[in-house]
């Protein structure tokens, strides 16, 4: 490793005394001289070695720093992820395009766990030893982070998870970053919308969901909202990627359900509402965060006339700073804004903005502890209007809690927002 320098041949020790710089030394210096000659050349070591290589840091290096991703590209919920997955892509390129972070260029690795948590275990050892990533995003459903809570803090390596469990935030974990409002408080907010703004009396409220952990999370978040309105709650399990929902629709007719939150992604919630429609039943529907996107539109068609979704991030077509210059972005890379039609999109992007706006902070020193240690700094971050502002601390670690409630417009095929940005009430 040391050959191009003379460190170790600035001592040598024989039978006979000490050596230096070749030639015999005229008197034998006695143990205690010898003892601090070795660990004065021990130190010299140390330091060239850490001065002129400097030492290995994962995924960094002179020239590139290496960001992953752990979502799912080929499973249930890949028509989502694919939005999220374009974005940070595109985003970094238009920041390898700028000249990098701090002389670096950004690699984007892809790992696909098809939102399965012992996929996503898998796929963090890979990018954590193989890979060898400073930061990721993902995994495909928050369970896979809630898998992962220790292996995290083991590695030390910052997270911005896609899921939007409470369990990711609270208590804070050191190395997690969240930069949206819960499941629990989208759902809050789209129950606090029916009760004040539509002010409907008496509802019969349902939710819809599938048995994993960000389903878990909207049916918890919606029994809690329910008992804050003192009113029932019927719950329906659906899985991702069911073709058929018949039966849970017949249940909730039956049960006279007149508001149904669908707690799920846009392609199941579709054949939802399509159900719905067959059987003559026209409910309210109060879509999450993977609800609000242009496919459910599309595919649910006329159906979709009567929806309502909450969202923690803006939508493409909206009149900000922040959109216009993700639109401007998106162009130069991609021949249209269709991969702008998803909420996922925003997700990826914003991610995105607060991986870069960290890693700008960290300075030169980059690591996964400096990363994380100048997140920590980032305080009303402002993304131009594609969320509200973002602040992380040693004790927060949910940088912004705000939603927005938008309605389906089945003409623009887009949804239009009916409120400003919002938290859930408190009485």
């Amino acid at each position: 490793m040391f050959d191009n320098f003379s460190v170790f041949s600035v001592v040598s020790f024989d039978n006979t005394g000490v050596r230096e710089g070749g030639g015999t030394m005229k008197r034998l210096l006695n143990s205690k001289y010898q003892l601090s000659i070795v660990l004065l050349s021990v130190v010299l070591i140390v330091l060239l070695s850490s001065q002129l290589y400097g030492e290995d840091v994962r995924g960094v290096t002179d020239d590139t720093i290496k960001m992953a991703i752990i979502g799912d590209v080929t499973g249930p919920v890949a028509d989502t992820w694919k939005y999220g997955i374009a974005s940070f892509r595109t985003y970094f390129q238009y920041v390898n395009d700028q000249g990098g972070i701090h002389g670096r260029k950004v690699k984007v690795i892809v790992e696909d766990d098809r939102a399965n948590v012992a996929l996503s275990v898998a796929a963090f050892k890979k990018i954590v030893y193989r890979d060898k990533a400073l930061a990721f995003i993902g995994t495909g459903q928050g369970g896979g982070n809630i898998a992962l809570f220790n292996q995290i803090e083991k590695e030390k390596i910052p997270n911005i998870p896609a899921g939007l469990e409470l369990r990711l935030s609270s208590p804070p974990k050191k190395y997690i970053f969240c930069t949206g409002a819960t499941h629990e408080d989208a759902v809050a907010v789209l129950m606090d919308y029916a009760m004040k703004d539509m002010k409907v009396t008496n509802p019969k409220f349902g939710v819809v969901y599938p048995d994993i952990e960000f389903g878990k999370a909207g049916m918890q978040g919606a029994i809690e909202r329910a008992k804050f309105y003192n009113v029932d709650m019927h719950r329906e399990v659906l899985n991702v990627g069911a073709l058929d929902a018949t039966s849970q629709i017949l249940n909730l007719k039956k049960a006279k359900v007149d508001y149904i939150i669908v707690q799920h992604i846009a392609v199941t919630a579709a054949g939802l509402i399509r159900d719905a429609r067959k059987f003559g039943y026209e409910p309210t529907f109060l879509g999450t965060q993977w609800v609000c996107s242009q496919d459910l539109i599309k595919l649910a068609g006329k159906g979709a006339k009567n929806t309502y979704v909450s969202n923690i991030y803006g939508q493409w077509h909206e009149d900000t700073p922040g959109m216009a210059k993700t639109r401007e972005i998106t162009l130069k890379y991609h021949k249209s804004l269709d991969i702008m039609t998803d909420s996922g999109y925003f997700q990826g992007w914003v991610a995105a903005m607060v991986f870069t706006e960290g890693m700008k902070r960290a300075g030169k020193d980059l690591s996964g502890e400096t990363l994380m240690n100048a997140m920590e700094t980032i305080k009303d971050f402002d993304t131009g209007g594609i969320c509200g502002p973002i602040t992380f601390g040693k004790e927060n670690r949910r940088g912004q809690k705000y939603v927005r409630v938008y309605k389906a417009d089945i003409d623009k095929i887009r949804f239009m927002p009916v409120t400003g940005w919002r938290m859930p009430v408190t009485k």
